[in-house]
């Protein structure tokens, strides 16, 4: 499991190793340490590595559900037939379209309703069965949420007619290739550039 806290990392792995038994309590610390200097740093790129025994995995999943508000969200990797990416940009950001899944809303049916809604696009079908998912851990009014979100490939003949959802800070929808994400100068997040092993 990894969690990135903008360009840092939790990583969770499970172990056959024999180690000590983390319990909630020190979990707790180590985690709020972590956040809060992740927080405090834009650009870390820091990792915290916890390593478990399948009996604790458990535990600290409990733990990351006491920590977090969790938000379920759904987006897309939308490829044309230039073989290009639908991306938008987001507070200044190089990002992909997606949004929450709404209540009693399934993630497979969420996905395309908010790349619709972010790009203006109409011509969307999904074409990968498995999507990929990431996680993602923000701050906002004085709480932490955990924003796990499953992202599926799809196919796109619109190349026209693209309309950003500035309501929700967009302010850019183009068509760009892959490598676009993968420059240094580009601002961007680690979790997109795992929704875009989608694609090859």
């Amino acid at each position: 499991m990894k969690i990135f806290v903008k360009n840092a990392l939790i990583k969770i792995s499970i172990t056959k190793e024999i180690i000590e038994s983390k319990n909630s309590k020190k979990l707790q610390k180590t985690l709020s340490n972590f956040l809060n200097k992740a927080l405090k740093t834009t650009n870390s790129t820091k990792t915290l590595e916890i390593k478990v025994c399948q009996e604790d995995y458990i535990e600290i999943y409990k733990v990351l559900l006491s920590k977090f508000n969790l938000v379920k969200a759904a987006g897309g990797v939308v490829i044309n037939n230039k073989n290009k990416v639908l991306t938008i940009t987001r507070n200044g950001y190089l990002d992909l379209p997606k949004g929450k899944v709404e209540k009693n809303e399934s993630y497979i049916s969420a996905a395309p309703r908010e790349v619709s809604e972010e790009c203006g696009i109409s011509d969307i079908q999904i074409t990968g069965s498995k999507p990929i998912k990431t996680w993602h851990a923000y701050y906002d009014k004085k709480r932490w949420y955990l924003k796990k979100t499953k992202w599926y490939k799809m196919r796109s003949n619109q190349n026209s007619g693209l309309n950003p959802q500035v309501e929700e800070g967009i302010t850019s929808v183009d068509w760009r290739s892959k490598d676009s994400f993968l420059k240094k100068e580009t601002k961007t997040f680690a979790n997109i550039k795992i929704a875009l092993s989608l694609i090859e």
